[in-house]
């Protein structure tokens, strides 16, 4: 009797914990797969398209849903061939009641190339990421920001081109 009884309970908190967790990890570029659900409104934006050595603004807006919580840090990762001209590409949270962050850079690309430009924000429950897929050439006509990764060859399949913010 004690047995059944144990295996009972047993079986039941494997199912409680296995309905807990949720499946899927959207912090990849590029992933189609469940997002994680953390309580952040993010919004990751370019203006104008990256031509080589010419100024662009990257604009990272966060804020939490629940104001207790305040958000942590957020912050723009640049890939390897972006400089900062001006402007912050961190911050990080040393007021508790602030749930919201704007953080305004000028970046320009040094090398052509296709990149990934992350943007994220973080509080205690967990993070999340938006990118912008961006394909540098020399001049700004041929220049690319994308909502999703190009391919091998350098075009973006099925994507949605981000239209200049600056129009």
């Amino acid at each position: 009797m004690k047995q059944k009884y144990f295996l009972v309970l047993a079986l039941f908190g494997i199912i409680l914990v296995s309905g807990c967790v949720q499946q899927g990890n959207n912090d990849q570029p590029g992933n189609t797969g469940s997002k994680i659900s953390v309580p952040i409104n993010i919004s990751f934006t370019m203006s104008g398209t990256p031509a080589l050595n010419q100024d662009v603004t990257l604009e990272l807006y966060a804020k939490g849903w629940h104001p207790q919580e305040g958000l942590i840090s957020s912050q723009i990762v640049l890939p390897e061939n972006f400089e900062l001209v001006s402007g912050d590409l961190s911050w990080i949270n040393e007021t508790p009641q602030q749930n919201e962050v704007h953080i305004v850079a000028k970046v320009k690309a040094i090398k052509t190339g296709t990149y990934n430009i992350m943007g994220t924000a973080s509080i205690l429950a967990g993070s999340k990421n938006e990118y912008l897929f961006v394909k540098v050439t020399k001049y700004s006509l041929t220049s690319e920001v994308s909502d999703k990764p190009f391919d091998s060859s350098g075009t973006s399949a099925q994507s949605q081109v981000i239209e200049e913010k600056s129009k």
